[in-house]
């Protein structure tokens, strides 16, 4: 299906107020991915790296040609984390599927990035759901770094008291196949990250 039929078929189901929550989410989680960011880059002695690739984090999101289709995309997740959750017509939903894979398969912070081998027939919209994990075991600390700030701004949204290495220990073992020295470095960013949350939460 070309491009332009799918922004034109996703452009219908976006309202008003779709539009809004979308930029709200969006650039809120940008926000918090970049302040994590710079926090975690002075911590870890990225020396500018990691603050200067998480300046264009999910940058995708904001642009065309799939902004409609992320658009839509978010509406779903949104609705599902709020127990409301939206279907849409079978051709939009294969569209958000095609770009939630392009996004994962484009952008440095996600474990999909560095699989060659990555399947686009298990891609949903909310997971990677293989036979396997995803192998990440080519994914350098800058990008698994900004990984975490991902996980953290994304946690903060879903379930705040829960811990990142709670999150972490599950998707190691279903989801990303990471080497074990790639797991340590994940659960210090992480462990950084959860202190940071934590005195964010007792100063709110």
């Amino acid at each position: 299906m070309q491009i332009t039929t799918v922004n034109e078929l996703c452009r219908r189901h976006i309202t008003k107020d779709v539009l809004q929550r979308y930029k709200e989410r969006t650039f809120n989680h940008i926000k918090l991915v970049q302040r994590f960011g710079i926090l975690v880059d002075k911590k870890f002695k990225f020396k500018g790296s990691l603050a200067n690739q998480v300046g264009d984090h999910d940058s995708d999101k904001l642009r065309p040609p799939l902004l409609q289709t992320h658009i839509l995309s978010v509406e779903k997740y949104l609705s599902a984390r709020d127990k409301t959750p939206v279907v849409y017509p079978p051709a939009v939903e294969r569209a958000i599927q095609m770009c939630t894979f392009f996004h994962v398969t484009g952008n440095r912070h996600h474990p999909e990035y560095w699989d060659s081998h990555l399947d686009f027939s298990k891609i949903t919209i909310n997971e990677y759901m293989p036979d396997e994990r995803v192998n990440a075991h080519a994914m350098p600390d800058v990008s698994m770094a900004e990984m975490c700030c991902d996980w953290a701004s994304v946690g903060k949204e879903v379930n705040p008291n829960k811990t990142l290495l709670e999150w972490a220990e599950h998707v190691f073992e279903h989801r990303f196949d990471f080497t074990s020295d790639q797991q340590r470095f994940i659960k210090d960013v992480l462990s950084f990250l959860d202190t940071v949350r934590k005195e964010e939460l007792l100063n709110e």
